[in-house]
């Protein structure tokens, strides 16, 4: 039975009209994915054949492949016999040389220097030696001009605890292997020779020994018996006598 509404005959009209051109669309991605497989098959074929034609050649090209990855693997599970050269000149400094740093500041009277397992705040001690780094021009003359080696140098940092007001200084000590000389250190950035004591690094060591005697120890001496008390367990560093509160 036919209908005379002409809205129904307008829906039904393009799914018929679209179906054609689907398929058209997959036909011809059919045929492009199936040129591209035949070219690549093409391709491994001729490469197989010229493999074949020249069999010496591809086994000398399978040996050094071979030997590359060899010689890569090598270099990353052994080290170098021979380091290179600017390895001398960027070493960090060895415990050698820190400790003939630090005796030769120990020797030297004028500084008044404690040494450091005794020092205190109040004390003119070592707080750091490291590696100071030659300069560039030096260094870029000996790398690439064969020149001189830069002479290797340490900066030492002292708090001077002792003095009157307290300040930080650092010390260039040459040469490290057998110091010979020190001279006082600008501050970098700035014309001052010295930085003010509030400004320095915290020590972990002698700054912490010094809080743990003048509050730590004193305030867990008086708040032991409240602290047992309250955890049923061990007080820190008390002797077991609870002060009055």
């Amino acid at each position: 039975m036919e209908t005379s509404d002409p809205m129904i005959k307008k829906k039904s009209t393009p799914a018929t009209s679209n179906a054609p051109m689907l398929w058209k669309v997959l036909a011809i991605v059919f045929i492009v994915i199936s040129i591209a497989l035949l070219i690549a098959l093409i391709v491994v074929a001729t490469k197989q054949q010229k493999s074949d034609e020249n069999p010496e050649k591809s086994k000398a090209n399978q040996t050094h492949a071979a030997a590359s990855v060899e010689s890569c693997a090598d270099g990353m599970t052994s080290s170098s016999k021979d380091p290179p050269k600017s390895a001398e000149v960027f070493d960090d400094l060895s415990v050698d040389e820190i400790t003939a740093v630090r005796d030769y500041l120990l020797k030297q009277t004028a500084l008044k220097l404690t040494e450091f397992a005794n020092a205190t705040v109040a004390s003119n001690y070592i707080y750091l030696i490291q590696l100071l780094p030659p300069p560039k021009d030096e260094v870029l003359d000996y790398l690439d001009s064969d020149g001189a080696k830069p002479e290797r140098k340490a900066v030492a940092v002292v708090f001077h605890g002792a003095t009157n007001p307290p300040v930080v200084r650092e010390y260039i000590v040459s040469p490290v292997a057998n110091p010979a000389k020190h001279v006082l250190r600008k501050v970098p950035g700035g014309q001052k020779d010295f930085v003010i004591f509030n400004a320095r690094p915290f020590d972990s060591t002698v700054e912490h020994k010094a809080l743990h005697e003048a509050i730590v120890s004193g305030a867990s001496q008086r708040l032991s018996k409240l602290m047992y008390e309250s955890y049923d367990g061990y007080t820190y560093c008390t002797s077991g006598k609870w002060p009055e509160l």
